[in-house]
């Protein structure tokens, strides 16, 4: 298995924006990956790879995906458990408060029976609709933060073994994982490169992949652009403590590799 690579990295939005639109994204149809680069977005990406192999025995590796697999129902199950939850705690409250003085329960002056059986009418549904959509908003939350990095750790672990990015020759291979749906991004690196650099080395980069991907809609290519620039960078990052030798061979395609939906 590879090392731990960089931990994944959302787009540079605020932290309400990225929620909302990765909700809005999960009802969208997924973006294909094979029409989300332009055959001169993936030459010059293959063209970038070269250039950073051209100092460096590491081996270099663009995947795109179309989103981590089962993240989708991961956030949804999630928000559908913290609702369901928020009820039931509701119920339970109001049924073991049903007997309370109105004045304590809700801190509202105490009125005639019809009066209060009223107010009580119109405030337990604004009480229960409140906390199912708190605990629902802290659901979302807890699910887009909690499990990201785990459900683009184990993409990463499947693509690098469907890639067999582990058969180089010195173990120096680098992938560079790309999630669409989820905006999500990843470096993943084989043992001689986790060898020579710490796993913070990879978070700039990450991060503006990242922000190349939240922009790719505005301006078109900017998630490309990025890219090859992260692989270049990764070239150099890596070529002092790993130089390419006179007898180096390249072991894996230069071309990104993109699954199909």
């Amino acid at each position: 298995m590879p090392a731990p690579g960089a931990p994944a990295a959302p787009a540079a939005d605020s932290s309400l924006e990225r929620v909302l639109s990765q909700f809005l994204r999960l009802l969208a149809p997924p973006t294909d990956p094979a029409s989300y680069f332009t055959d001169a977005d993936r030459e010059a990406i293959a063209a970038a790879t070269g250039r950073a192999e051209s100092g460096t025995s590491a081996e270099i590796r663009l995947a795109v995906v179309a989103r981590c697999r089962r993240r989708s129902w991961y956030l949804i199950g999630q928000s559908g458990v913290a609702i369901a939850a928020a009820a039931v705690v509701a119920s339970a409250l109001l049924f073991f408060f049903a007997g309370e003085d109105p004045e304590d329960l809700y801190g509202v002056p105490k009125a005639p029976q019809s009066s209060v059986s009223w107010g009580r009418a119109a405030l337990d549904p604004f009480l229960v609709t409140g906390l199912s959509l708190a605990a629902a908003g802290a659901g979302w939350f807890f699910a887009a933060y909690g499990l990201r990095a785990k459900a683009i750790r184990e993409t990463a672990d499947r693509i690098w073994t469907s890639l067999r990015m582990e058969q180089t020759r010195e173990r120096t291979g680098i992938l560079l994982l790309v999630a669409l749906e989820e905006r999500l991004v990843r470096i993943h690196v084989d043992r001689a490169i986790a060898a020579k650099l710490p796993p913070d080395t990879w978070k700039t980069l990450v991060g503006e992949v990242a922000s190349g991907l939240s922009a790719n809609e505005a301006r078109p290519g900017a998630a490309a652009r990025a890219a090859a620039h992260a692989i270049e960078e990764i070239g150099g990052l890596v070529a002092k403590d790993l130089p390419r030798a006179p007898d180096d061979v390249n072991e894996l395609p230069d071309e990104p590799y993109v699954e199909s939906k």
